[in-house]
């Protein structure tokens, strides 16, 4: 399996740490739609890649959680408040569907207005 090194959020999303909750939100859409148009992932690197998408707009999305990355940083990666599933292939479906409902979710939200 890969191993990750620690990757601040806001790069993760490709937004600044100024973002607004509207930049994030449209930021981890316009990523997991592209990985929802590719279909499967094909290799670990997508997993990864997946993990730390879902992961940076679960924190980064949360008022909470988000004014406590900020203060922390990446001492605040790896806490178990931030974590979307464990590491190992028999946590491979849990995330990718917590993935697909944070999308969803998220889609639904935006139709909604």
């Amino acid at each position: 399996m890969a191993t990750q090194a620690k990757r601040d959020y806001y790069e993760v999303l490709g937004v600044p740490s100024t973002a607004t909750a509207q930049d994030i939100s449209s930021a981890f859409e316009s990523l997991a739609s592209k990985f929802q148009s590719a279909g499967k992932p094909r290799n670990i690197d997508d997993v990864e890649e997946i993990r730390a998408i879902a992961t940076a707009y679960r924190v980064l999305s949360n008022e909470e959680k988000r004014r406590r990355y900020d203060k922390s940083g990446l001492g605040f990666i790896g806490n178990q408040d931030n974590r979307l599933a464990g590491p190992g292939p028999d946590k491979l479906d849990d995330t990718l569907k917590q993935f697909e409902d944070l999308y969803k979710r998220l889609r639904s939200l935006d139709s909604a207005f």
